[in-house]
């Protein structure tokens, strides 16, 4: 069984665990997400999906079920560009005890999830609180180049 039968399969499982599922469309998504390697759009994700022979999917519903993947931990929404990603943690875990960051190389898109403490998070959210800025988001994505492009 290949990696993304095996994150299809896992994906189900959490889906279930949360009481609901993982819908033929729903799948496709996932599915093409992993198969990109690298962030996409929700409109290139439409695109590619709308290329694989089931009924033309339309915007509306991509939105939906990008949002349903991401409330299950399945996908990342990468503020900075807003683009989507599959969860890097699918085969190996069932749930994020942390919240998730993300490195990002500005070369060849590549992105890592990292985990960052909860200390520095709250050390952060501390010093802009303290210049009276409010964090709209707690979600780190750090830009650099990664060691295959370095």
């Amino acid at each position: 069984m290949s990696n993304i039968e095996t994150a299809i399969l896992k994906a189900e499982q959490r889906c279930r665990d949360h009481g609901s599922r993982l819908t033929p469309r729903r799948r496709q998504v996932l599915r093409a997400l992993i198969e990109a390697g690298e962030p996409i759009s929700a409109y290139g994700l439409l695109e590619v999906c709308n290329t694989q022979g089931l009924d033309a999917m339309p915007a509306m519903s991509m939105y939906r079920i990008l949002d349903y993947l991401v409330e299950q931990q399945l996908a990342h929404r990468l503020e900075s560009s807003k683009k989507y990603v599959a969860c890097s943690h699918i085969n190996c875990c069932t749930e994020h005890f942390q919240r998730t960051h993300f490195l990002i190389c500005s070369e060849c898109s590549q992105v890592r999830e990292v985990e960052v403490s909860e200390a520095l998070i709250a050390s952060l959210s501390g010093l802009a609180g303290a210049e009276g800025f409010h964090l709209s988001s707690r979600q780190l994505e750090f830009p650099g180049v990664c060691k295959e492009c370095h």
